[in-house]
C-alpha cells in the first residue's frame, strides 16, 4: 500500500498537493453545507453509540489515505458540533476565520518552537509584536509585555502566580509559602480562578467570594469590606481578580474603583477578560474595559470573540520585569543570552510551558489582512444581535430575562401559560428538559446554567454571520419544542 510522503522517498510536491486539495474541498463543501444551506447545528449521536466507532486495536499496517478519508471524516464532520453554523448559540467556542484555520496548518508543519529564539527567529519577533499590539490596545506602556499561552486557564494561573510571587514579601521560589495569602474575586469569577489557588498551594479557602450586585459586577463596598476584615484578622491580602465578561452573563467588573482599591491596599490587580478583554478593539465596546490599563495583569483570549482556532491565549503584565522575578529557571542546554536591545526573547523563560507551538502566527496573518476594524465589526454585530435577542425576549410574556447584556452573553427561561403557577423546581425541570430536547433536534443549539437557584437558558452569539432571522427562528423553535414537552 502507498503511504503518503513516505520517508524512505524523495518528497514529491503533487502529491502533497493533491492530498492538501483534498482536505480543502472537505472543508469547503462542509462550510458551504453548514453556513448556506439549511443544515442542522448538531446530528446527535449518544455517546455509546460515539465510543463504538472508534472502538478498534492499534492499527499495524495502516489503511488506504483516500479510503481512511471517508470513513474517518465522513462520520466526524456528520456529528460535529457544528461551530460554524449561524444558529450556533452555545459555548464560548468560536467558529475561526478560515484563513487562520489555513495560517494553523501551516504553522504547524514548520513547527518552530517558540521555547527558544534558535529555534524560531522569525516566529519568536511574530509573537512579540502581536503581544505588543494587545500591550499598546489595552493601554500598557513599552514596560508591558506578555506572552502566548493556551488559554484563559494558564493566563489566569500565570497572572496570580506572578502576583504571589511580586506580594509575597520574600523569595516564594525558593522558599515556599511562609503565611497564608488571601485573594478576592468576585462570585461568578470563571472556575480556573478557584483552580489556580488549589494548584499554587494558596490554598481555597484563602480565596474570598465577594458579592455581587444585581446586575452581575463585583460589589466593591463589599469588597473593601473583606479586604479591611482579612487585615484586621492578622491575614496578608495580596491579589484582587476582576472579570471582564464573566462566563455566565457577560458582565463586567467596574475596573477604574477596583483598581483604586488595590492601590490603597497595595494589592495585585488581575483582570480575567479571556472573553471581553478583546473588547479594546472596538471603539463601541470599549468603555467596558475603563481603567484596564491600571491592571497588573491581563487575561485575554483571541481564540474568543478575535474569531481564532483553539488554542490562543495571552497573558499581559504591566511591567515584564515580574516575569523574571517568577519564573526562575537553570537550563543552560536550553536557555542563553539573547539580545540585551530586544528584551527577553527566549519566551520559554517566562511561561510554565517549555512545549510552545508557533499560535501567534494565525492571528498575526488574520490582523494583517483583514486589520482590526474588521474584527471589531464582527464583535460588534454579536453584541447587537444578543441585545436584539434581549429584545424580543423582553417584549414576550412567555420568556422571562436575567440580565440586560453588556456583551454577547444573555440568559433567560422560556414559561409556557400553563406553567405560569406552577413550583419553581417544575419551572427549572421544563427548562433543563427543554434546552435538551431542543439541541437535539439540531435546529440550534444553546447552553443552560443556574444563576439565583434558577434554571436558565443561556446564549453566546459568537458567530459573526447569526442575523435576526436565525435568532427569530431559535425563538420560534424554543416554542414549539417547549409546547411538545408540557403537551
Amino acid at each position: 500500500m502507498k503511504k503518503f510522503n513516505d520517508y524512505r522517498k524523495k518528497t514529491d510536491a503533487k502529491e502533497i498537493k493533491d492530498v492538501g486539495y483534498q482536505f480543502v474541498d472537505i472543508l469547503a463543501n462542509y462550510l458551504d453545507q453548514i453556513q448556506n444551506i439549511d443544515s442542522k447545528v448538531v446530528n446527535y449521536m449518544s455517546p455509546e453509540d460515539a465510543f463504538k466507532i472508534y472502538d478498534e486495536p492499534m492499527p499495524l499496517e495502516g489503511m488506504d489515505l483516500k479510503k481512511l478519508l471517508k470513513e474517518v471524516v465522513d462520520p466526524l464532520l456528520s456529528h460535529a458540533q457544528n461551530l460554524a453554523s449561524p444558529s450556533y448559540m452555545g459555548h464560548q467556542v468560536c467558529h475561526p476565520l478560515v484563513l487562520s484555520s489555513f495560517a494553523k496548518g501551516l504553522s504547524s508543519a514548520i513547527n518552530q518552537g517558540l521555547a527558544i529564539q534558535e529555534m524560531s527567529p522569525l516566529g519568536t519577533m511574530i509573537e512579540k509584536r502581536v503581544i505588543r499590539w494587545i500591550c499598546d490596545a489595552v493601554g500598557y506602556s513599552e514596560q508591558g509585555d506578555g506572552t502566548i499561552v493556551s488559554g484563559g486557564t494558564e493566563a489566569n494561573l500565570t497572572g496570580i502566580m506572578v502576583a504571589r510571587s511580586v506580594k509575597a514579601g520574600h523569595d516564594i521560589w525558593k522558599e515556599g509559602n511562609h503565611q497564608s495569602l488571601v485573594g478576592f474575586c468576585s462570585a461568578r469569577s470563571h472556575y480556573s480562578i478557584e483552580r489556580a489557588f488549589g494548584i499554587l498551594g494558596l490554598g481555597t479557602q484563602n480565596l474570598i467570594k465577594i458579592r455581587e450586585t444585581s446586575d452581575f459586577k463585583m460589589d466593591v463596598t463589599d469588597l473593601k469590606r473583606a479586604i479591611a476584615e482579612t487585615i484586621e484578622q492578622n491575614q496578608k491580602p495580596f491579589v484582587v481578580i476582576a472579570t471582564a465578561g464573566c462566563t455566565p452573563v457577560g458582565s463586567f467588573d467596574d475596573l477604574e474603583t477596583i483598581a483604586l482599591i488595590c492601590k490603597k491596599y497595595d494589592l495585585w490587580l488581575h483582570v480575567d477578560g479571556a472573553h471581553g478583554g478583546s473588547f479594546v478593539f472596538s471603539d463601541k465596546l470599549k468603555h467596558l474595559l475603563k481603567g484596564i490599563h491600571q491592571a497588573d495583569s491581563i487575561a485575554l483570549d483571541p481564540h474568543k470573540m478575535m474569531f481564532m482556532p483553539l488554542n490562543l491565549g495571552t497573558i499581559l503584565l504591566k511591567n515584564q520585569k515580574h516575569f523574571d522575578e517568577t519564573f526562575k529557571v537553570n537550563a543552560p542546554y536550553i536557555f542563553h543570552k539573547t539580545a540585551a536591545n530586544l528584551g527577553c526573547l527566549n519566551i520559554g523563560e517566562r511561561t510554565i510551558q517549555c512545549s510552545r507551538g508557533f499560535e501567534a502566527f494565525k492571528l498575526w496573518i488574520c490582523l494583517k489582512h483583514y486589520g482590526i476594524q474588521y474584527f471589531a465589526e464582527m464583535m460588534n454585530h454579536c453584541v447587537d444581535m444578543t441585545k436584539y435577542l434581549y429584545d424580543q425576549l423582553d417584549e414576550s410574556p412567555d420568556f422571562e430575562t436575567l440580565n440586560v447584556p453588556e456583551s454577547n452573553i444573555l440568559c433567560f427561561r422560556l414559561i409556557p401559560e400553563s406553567l405560569r403557577l406552577s413550583l419553581p423546581e417544575v419551572v427549572d425541570e421544563f427548562n433543563f428538559n427543554l434546552r435538551n430536547t431542543f439541541n437535539r433536534t439540531g435546529k440550534a443549539w444553546i447552553t443552560t446554567t443556574v444563576l439565583g437557584g434558577r434554571r436558565m437558558l443561556r446564549t453566546t452569539i459568537i458567530n459573526p454571520r447569526t442575523t435576526k432571522k436565525h435568532i427569530d427562528q431559535m425563538i420560534i423553535d424554543l416554542r414549539e419544542t417547549g409546547e411538545q414537552i408540557v403537551n
